[in-house]
């Protein structure tokens, strides 16, 4: 009897590591740092401070001085003053400058409510952010400098 369940159990388990260890076209670089981006997506509506901070490098600086417990304390305001966060994104720029050194420019809508697309900005009381991103692959990919700027409802629409 264990033997039949360890039969029925092992081969199944066997198999999804096989499928899980086979490398895929979703493992180049460019998909894994798009995969990370929509984590940090989920995360922020999540407001998921733990699991966000993990996509910011701990050598984190940006031309402000602000450092990884800066944006740890910035992120931890947004939790607090907004119960609710829903975000729609649109990546302009995904630039690889090697297979572990990226630039990225995000234009993030932020709203208390969802935002279903860009021509909704219109009707919502959206915080419009345009963020240029440095990241660098080190098991994952991190975030180790931004700036950021107000953007305009238009530029989603471009």
């Amino acid at each position: 009897m264990w033997k039949r369940l360890a039969e029925r159990l092992l081969l199944p388990a066997i198999s999804v590591l096989l499928l899980a260890g086979c490398s895929s076209d979703d493992d180049t670089p460019e998909s894994l740092l798009r995969q990370s981006i929509d984590l940090i997506q989920q995360y922020a509506e999540e407001r998921n401070l733990g699991d966000l901070m993990e996509f910011v490098s701990t050598d984190y600086q940006d031309a402000q001085g602000r450092g990884w417990k800066d944006i740890r304390a910035l992120a931890q305001l947004q939790f607090i003053q907004n119960p609710k966060i829903h975000t729609l994104k649109r990546v302009n720029l995904l630039r690889l400058d090697d297979d572990n050194h990226a630039s990225v420019r995000i234009l993030v809508a932020i709203a208390g409510r969802p935002i279903d697309n860009a021509s909704a900005l219109s009707g919502l009381r959206a915080e419009l952010i345009r963020f240029d991103l440095e990241f660098q692959y080190n098991v994952r990919w991190q975030i180790t400098g931004a700036t950021w700027k107000r953007a305009e409802a238009s530029e989603f629409l471009n």
